[in-house]
């Protein structure tokens, strides 16, 4: 549209040939510029998108670890308080707490 306007415009004015030629090179370089502009600006785009999934991805990765690890420290004390319980009991046992009379040995209540 740009170049039309301007070959009207040297044809009204009278311009040379060579004058002609002159200005739809300008209006090429001028367009081949843009384009390498706007292909730059998506590339850099593109990148930055990359770079965020990656940054998500790393994040999702990190939770995913926590959550293991949290359910890894959850059954250490889970199977901790089972050997805490064992361990009361054993000592229960060892006081005569589960003689005849049960648990009232220990309390007191005969």
């Amino acid at each position: 549209m740009n170049s039309k306007r301007s070959t009207q415009n040297a044809i009204k004015s009278g311009a040379t040939d060579e004058a002609k030629v002159a200005a739809a090179n300008k209006l090429n370089k001028n367009y081949s510029q843009v384009v390498a502009q706007i292909a730059g600006l998506g590339e850099q785009h593109k990148d930055q998108i990359k770079q965020q999934y990656q940054a998500r991805l790393d994040n999702l990765d990190n939770a995913r670890y926590e959550a293991e690890s949290g359910k890894i420290s959850g059954m250490q004390n889970m199977v901790s308080g089972v050997g805490d319980a064992f361990g009361q009991l054993a000592m229960l046992y060892g006081l005569g707490g589960f003689g005849k009379s049960g648990l009232a040995g220990i309390t007191g209540n005969n």
